[in-house]
């Protein structure tokens, strides 16, 4: 005679497995997910550098934004947010590039403020695909 506890163990181990497999499946999508982020991130930046154009863009706005993210572990963002546009063949285009308060100095040589004019690097197929170019 087989007893309830000979029963459950192999459904014990099937439900062990299933859960198992699940937690990978998920991880793996997870993982997919931030490669092809990635990936779409890297190859949009290496396709302005090879094949983008550079022209003169007028910034609209500058937004500074200095905030804690952690209050166990106090991390302090400082970015600057400088909406910008420019015009590729008559046609008006938008950007918008979030800039470290650090890393300021590696774009620009003064103050950036509304009016200001920055170079700008675009996408010839693609001018929504812009980025402002470091100095």
């Amino acid at each position: 005679k087989v007893s309830d506890t000979d029963t459950k163990k192999p459904q014990d181990e099937r439900e062990q497995i299933k859960v198992k497999t699940r937690f990978l499946v998920i991880t793996l999508i997870i993982a997919i997910i931030f490669l092809f982020t990635y990936y779409n991130s890297k190859s949009k930046e290496l396709n302005l550098n090879e094949n983008g154009t550079l022209t003169k863009a007028q910034v609209r706005a500058v937004r500074h934004s200095k905030h804690i993210t952690n209050e166990l572990a106090p991390v302090t963002v400082n970015v600057h947010f400088i909406r910008y546009s420019f015009f590729v063949e008559n046609q008006k285009y938008e950007g918008i590039s979030e800039i470290s308060n650090s890393e300021l100095k590696d774009y620009f040589d003064t103050i950036i403020k509304e009016g200001s004019i920055i170079e700008v690097l675009y996408d010839p197929n693609n001018p929504d695909e812009n980025e402002i170019v470091k100095k």
